[in-house]
């Protein structure tokens, strides 16, 4: 995947390739969808709660393009649990070209971070920079802290 052209062919924000086949980033619209699933995307995770409301029914859309539709709710880091990371965990281990999306790509890069910790036994600075590479920006300071880094 070229994510240069990818990104800018889609509407959604903080798009990012940290890895081969997991696609991570903000919300998708629809259009954007069917751009990924025509890319080869055949799985989107969903990290936004019910609380947050998304303008159209994706799961429905997903239904449509045939692409299998996960929610994982992550509202804030208190809700970046271990059942949450080894969820993610078993829906990523598949390797299919996947799309994981939160509102803006924050707290996706949480939970891959603290994933990559707790389930594949990264080193955290490892684990952190996947984290990075995943879209973690505000809370960053306090996944610092569950893996047990010194603030830099």
């Amino acid at each position: 995947m070229d994510v240069n052209k990818l990104v800018a062919k889609l509407a959604m924000i903080n798009v990012m390739l940290p890895q081969e086949n997991l696609l991570v980033g903000g919300q998708p619209t629809p259009a954007d969808l069917l751009i990924l699933q025509q890319m080869g995307i055949t799985q989107v995770i969903n990290l936004r709660p019910t609380s947050e409301p998304i303008e159209y029914d994706e799961k429905e859309t997903c239904r449509q393009l045939q692409l299998r539709y996960h929610v994982i709710p992550v509202t804030d880091i208190t809700s970046v649990t271990r059942d949450k990371a080894k969820k993610l965990y078993q829906l990523l281990i598949v390797n299919e070209p996947t799309l994981v999306h939160c509102a803006s790509g924050n707290r996706v890069g949480a939970l891959i971070a603290l994933m990559a910790f707790w389930m594949q036994h990264c080193s955290a600075e490892d684990a952190f920079f996947l984290g990075e590479q995943s879209g973690l920006t505000k809370l960053a300071p306090e996944v610092k802290q569950l893996l047990r880094l010194s603030s830099c």
